[in-house]
């Protein structure tokens, strides 16, 4: 059996190592892909968090509102009715 020739093992090992490169960059990519959706999904959250504490001030002060509304109607109709 021949034994290889020196060229084609260096390039055979230049290849390998290329393809090892890429497996790098690509690793690296998918850690910075992820930790950018990581920090996303954390922005996105703290928003909602803001907005649903933002909603649920309005609903209670629409709630005042209303009642406010209901008692001024309220006195409204009880004067007319008492006239």
């Amino acid at each position: 059996m021949a034994e290889p020739s020196l060229t084609f093992l260096g390039e055979q090992l230049r290849s390998i190592q290329a393809d090892l490169r890429g497996s790098n960059a690509y690793d690296v990519m998918v850690r910075e892909v992820g930790a950018a959706l990581g920090t996303f999904e954390a922005k996105i959250d703290h928003r909602l968090n803001g907005l649903s504490e933002q909603l649920d001030a309005l609903t209670g002060q629409f709630n005042i509102f209303r009642a406010e509304l209901g008692a001024k109607l309220d006195r409204i109709i009880n004067k007319k009715e008492n006239r």
